[in-house]
Formats: structure tokens, C-alpha cells, sequence
């Protein structure tokens, strides 16, 4: 019998604004370095995977509301982002902002 033993957390790639598995489906453990012990599981992502972020990004920079703003407007989003990302520092999951 084994003890001690718990499921690993399940990430996803977030891509053209969705999160989604690679490609491949594949994933890879990874460490926590503080114990060395495994606690999560990291989509493996691929060629497909990275063109397929670069077309979503190119999208989002060319075709959408962001290149239609003012560089003042990006500015000001930008300073909310890092406001966001410090003030949720230490949340214990770092991908859900409060």
C-alpha cells in the first residue's frame, strides 16, 4: 500500500486567450525545489504549440481593440497588470488573481 501519495495538479498552456492542453497531449512532472517533490503536471508543449501562440499573439497585437489603443491607454492597462501582479504576489495560486 502506498501512503502519502496525491494527485498532482493539472496545468494548461493559455493560448489565443483559452487554456488548452498541447498538442501532443503530453506533460512532463515537475519538482517543487523546496522538497523535492513532485507537484505538478506541465503540459509539454511543442512546434504546433508555439505557432499556434505566436498566431493567437500576432492576432491579438494586429485585429483586435489592443491596436486600435492610444499608447497612453496601453500604458495605463500595463500599470494595472503590474498593480494586479504585485497586490497578488502572495496568492497561493498564483493564476487566480483576486
Amino acid at each position: 500500500m502506498v501512503t502519502g501519495v496525491t494527485a498532482l495538479e493539472k496545468y494548461q498552456l493559455h493560448i489565443g486567450g483559452e487554456w488548452v492542453d498541447a498538442a501532443s497531449g503530453e506533460t512532463f512532472e515537475t519538482d517543487n525545489p523546496f522538497t523535492a517533490e513532485p507537484w505538478a503536471l506541465i503540459p509539454r508543449g511543442g512546434p504546433g504549440d508555439v505557432d499556434r501562440a505566436v498566431d493567437a499573439a500576432h492576432a491579438a497585437f494586429t485585429d483586435s481593440d489592443w491596436s486600435r489603443m492610444t499608447p497612453t491607454r496601453h500604458g495605463h492597462l500595463l500599470r494595472k497588470l503590474g498593480d494586479l501582479l504585485s497586490d497578488n504576489a502572495e496568492a497561493p495560486n498564483p493564476f487566480i488573481l483576486r
